[in-house]
């Protein structure tokens, strides 16, 4: 039950960038971006500014975030084989099940050419 949830939270994180790679295509939040990256580069000149004071910290703290990032790249890639198979056995299934319903769907039928006959008969009969 936890790994559903957590593959659930990570599904609407991925459809969330999704959504914001595809918001791009609007002038205003385009606009915004760009104001956000200006910030972002203000941002990183005092990035550079804590990195000359404790460089030692500082490294400390990237080796720490880079762990976390593989750890969750890799969870992410295991989710998504998950996903993958889950997407192959739901195609196989519904393979299966059009094969059962077409086989059903003969059956039927030939019940039903069974059944017209036996009414036929019995019509037959009951005239004689």
């Amino acid at each position: 039950m936890k790994r559903n949830k957590s593959l659930f939270l990570r599904s609407i994180v991925l459809g969330g960038l999704a959504g914001a790679a595809a918001s791009l295509f609007h002038k205003p939040t385009r606009e915004k971006v760009s104001r956000n990256a200006r910030e972002a580069a203000e941002a990183t000149g005092d990035l550079a500014r804590a990195v000359k004071e404790d460089p030692a910290g500082m490294r400390r703290e990237v080796q720490a975030m880079t762990e976390n990032v593989k750890r969750i790249a890799q969870e992410v890639n295991a989710e998504t084989k998950q996903i993958a198979k889950t997407i192959r056995e739901v195609r196989e299934q519904s393979r299966e099940t059009y094969r059962s319903v077409k086989e059903t769907g003969g059956e039927l039928k030939e019940l039903g050419e069974s059944l017209k006959d036996s009414a036929e008969e019995i019509k037959r009969t009951e005239a004689d």
